[in-house]
């Protein structure tokens, strides 16, 4: 037996839709990424004592009855708007004790993001006709171009099984290019699309399957228990109880996990701590997709973050450097995290932490003022998505 004989992982996931019909494109609080978290623990005994001075110094705070939940529903979305520099004091502390525990205690992360109108796109099967552009270029540029400018008829389309769907497609693209002609911005982009176009020339058309599929979630999970060097019989996976049919649960038994049970949160503070974790992430890129998305009109310039992100105190400032240290330290396997193909917003949420963690301390981080700081962030943000853009 290894040093992880005992070790038991706690998944809790955000933004989860079981049926991607109109209902859930269309709805207020939809997201277009899934996030799913899980937290190994190695002796759960160990840490219970941690957990608990936490929750309780954190419900005090807020004022949560004991009998009650600490989850991450408590940080209402309207206080993500800006990420940090919106939080009030109280969702600022629990946060920072949150963060200081799992940087404090052993823990094994991991964390799946998936983009719900890729899943979708990658059901369409092309052949690449000896193009130099691969399937994960195609969908990811198809997935990008519908995901920003959001066009009704095909998303429709989509949604309702529609086999006129390429021509669509095609018609769509034809007219971006078009309105792009003269846009000095654009002109990557027109490239992209034109590529796209030629393989969508050799698109076939199947029955898409819009019961969003879970065993993606435990491929990485498989792929990470394997990079440690972990055997799957050694391990333990909780998922968290929801409803009669748990498709997680499902999942995880047919990827090979033998040991997989479901528990309610309100008794397992592993699972808690997970969704604290996955309500984190998953807000913070939410705030960033709501704030960066085009919002109609003429796109003759660039999409950038607000200022008011940058608009933060030092206390602020250094839950920002607290959270980089543990991603560094904790999430140091290849997969830690595994991102489904069309990858910005989980990116974009990776590179505010590590900007404000590119400055030594507060003082240096104020020499400049938040119009210098968005600048600066649009070209540190370029910088380390160019990077991904190659592997494509």
């Amino acid at each position: 037996m290894n040093e992880y004989e005992k070790i038991t992982f706690y998944f809790d996931e955000s933004f989860h839709s079981r049926k991607i019909n109109e209902n859930t494109i269309k709805s207020e609080e939809y997201f277009d990424n899934y996030v799913s978290v899980g937290i190994g623990m190695a002796d759960i005994e160990k840490n219970k004592e941690t957990i608990k001075v936490f929750e309780n110094k954190n419900k005090k705070n807020l004022s949560i009855d004991d009998k009650i939940e600490l989850k991450s529903s408590v940080v209402k979305k309207s206080q993500y708007k800006y990420g940090l520099s919106t939080f009030n004091n109280k969702s600022l502390e629990l946060y920072y004790s949150f963060w200081k525990m799992l940087e404090e205690i052993e823990i094994i992360p991991y964390v799946f993001v998936s983009n719900k109108l890729e899943y979708i796109l990658r059901q369409l099967k092309f052949e690449n006709n000896n193009l130099l552009y691969s399937q994960e270029a195609f969908v990811y540029t198809l997935v990008k171009a519908i995901n920003i400018y959001r066009p009704h008829k095909i998303l429709s389309m989509l949604l309702n099984s529609d086999n006129k769907i390429i021509y669509e497609i095609k018609k769509f693209l034809k007219e971006k290019i078009e309105e792009n002609y003269n846009n000095k911005i654009k002109v990557k982009e027109n490239i992209e699309y034109n590529n796209v176009l030629s393989i969508l020339n050799s698109c076939k058309y199947n029955d898409i399957n819009y019961n969003w599929d879970y065993k993606d979630i435990f491929w990485g999970f498989t792929n990470l228990m394997e990079e440690k060097k972990i055997n799957k019989k050694d391990i333990i996976v909780i998922i968290d109880k929801e409803g009669k049919d748990n498709n997680t649960y499902a999942s995880c038994k047919l990827c090979g996990f033998k040991n997989v049970y479901e528990e309610d949160s309100k008794v397992c503070m592993g699972l808690r701590c997970s969704d604290l974790l996955c309500g984190f992430i998953g807000k913070m890129m939410r705030a960033i997709y709501e704030d960066t998305k085009f919002k109609g009109g003429k796109y003759d310039k660039r999409i950038m973050l607000s200022e008011n992100w940058f608009k933060i105190d030092e206390k602020r400032f250094l839950l920002y450097k607290l959270i980089s240290k543990v991603i560094n330290d904790k999430f140091s396997n290849y997969w830690s995290t595994c991102i489904s193909i069309y990858f910005d917003i989980f990116f974009e949420f990776l590179a505010v932490i590590k900007y404000f963690d590119y400055y030594e301390d507060y003082d240096k981080y104020i020499k400049l003022t938040t119009s210098q700081h968005r600048n600066k962030f649009d070209i540190f943000l370029l910088t380390n998505l160019k990077e991904r853009y190659l592997l494509l």
